[in-house]
């Protein structure tokens, strides 16, 4: 059964003529009547007949007049349900992500949104921020969820994040309440993803400070696990800290030090469905303080 067809006949019998229908779909009145007639042949019997009152329907018309307008309402949520799964239901989403943000508050966003479409896929890439920039310009990315640099895009912020010192526990300065950065700048530092545009090369080009790393690593774990054995300090985001316990004192800069997290997106008002879902997604699991 052509649900096209029907529609139509709908739309003749809504309007009471050939020419309202016609008028009312921008169909020509010989292209409603082709559609009606390819009906009825369909169904083996008329639809419609003519009086001086104009068109109405057959007896046959009124019983199956019911039915024909279920059809089209069923086939128009079948529709409707296709759109939806085409652009929520399937699919996927490639985020960039620190990996602080990506170990921590993020998977409880992921699975939220996992909930509600089991069948989207995402994929996380895990960089510094030059690294996601240029993925977000290459469209290698959907969206980014980093801190804020001067880019041609779209821009949604969503929560400060503090810039602390990781310290071994044996540390002298591991008690104290805050620690100047220029303070630090004779220990022996451990520097994550070199070169990469990070909040901590940020920071330190920003104050004006040079420091000269001892080591260098390309993680964060890596990092946390090289203070905790003793080797040297380290500058990275709270939100780490929060959920790791290993032996490594937290000390807050003083001054002390914030970024901007939000995301990136190349441009909202042509992501994909599924991209400004997940956005929304992320802004409500930050609301709620994940």
């Amino acid at each position: 059964m052509d649900t096209k067809r029907c529609k139509l006949f709908l739309t003749v019998v809504e309007t009471g003529s050939m020419a309202g229908a016609a008028a009312k779909t921008g169909y020509t009145p010989s292209g409603i009547v082709r559609a009606v007639k390819a009906l009825e042949g369909d169904l083996g019997f008329s639809l419609l007949y003519r009086n001086t009152r104009g068109i109405e329907l057959t007896e046959e018309g009124k019983l199956v007049f019911p039915q024909l307008k279920e059809l089209v309402y069923q086939s128009e949520r079948v529709e409707n349900l296709s759109d939806k799964i085409k652009g929520l239901e399937t699919g996927e989403i490639s985020v960039g992500t620190y990996f602080s943000t990506a170990a921590n508050w993020l998977p409880p966003v992921i699975r939220s949104f996992q909930e509600t479409y089991r069948h989207i896929r995402i994929h996380l890439e895990e960089g510094g921020n030059r690294e996601l920039y240029t993925w977000l310009g290459e469209r290698k990315i959907d969206c980014a969820i980093s801190s804020y640099r001067n880019f041609k895009g779209d821009w949604i912020p969503l929560r400060r994040d503090e810039l602390i010192f990781w310290l071994p526990r044996g540390h002298e300065k591991a008690e104290a309440g805050s620690i100047p950065l220029a303070d630090m700048v004779e220990e022996a530092y451990v520097h994550t993803l070199p070169g990469l545009d990070t909040d901590t090369e940020f920071l330190f080009a920003s104050e004006d400070i040079k420091i000269k790393p001892r080591y260098t690593s390309v993680d964060n774990y890596t990092t946390y696990r090289m203070v905790e054995a003793g080797l040297g300090f380290a500058v990275n985001n709270r939100l780490i800290a929060e959920n790791w316990n290993g032996n490594v004192a937290v000390v807050s800069m003083d001054p002390p030090h914030y970024i901007e997290l939000g995301i990136a997106v190349p441009s909202l008002a042509d992501a994909s469905t599924v991209t400004k879902k997940f956005i929304d997604y992320v802004k409500e699991g930050v609301a709620q303080g994940l």
